[in-house]
């Protein structure tokens, strides 16, 4: 499937945001092998980094949550 000059175009400027490859591929429907090499000369400033770790921290929290209420309901 042929991918558009906009869509690259929109994944770049979503990536420098501090969107993650996966949340990019998600959201403009298209691969996550494709999103990575269009994105993979992308550099990310300090803001983006930070969006980024944020997410990673509330994943880790969700996880942990969900790993809680797993094991409580086995009891």
């Amino acid at each position: 499937m042929a991918h558009t000059n906009s869509r690259k175009f929109l994944a770049k400027a979503m990536r420098r945001n501090g969107y993650s490859v996966k949340e990019i591929s998600k959201k403009l429907e298209i691969s996550t092998s494709t999103a990575s090499i269009w994105l993979r000369n992308v550099v990310l400033d300090e803001k983006a980094q930070e969006r980024l770790k944020g997410r990673k921290i509330l994943g880790q929290y969700k996880a942990g949550l969900l790993r809680k209420q797993k094991t409580s309901t086995q009891k």
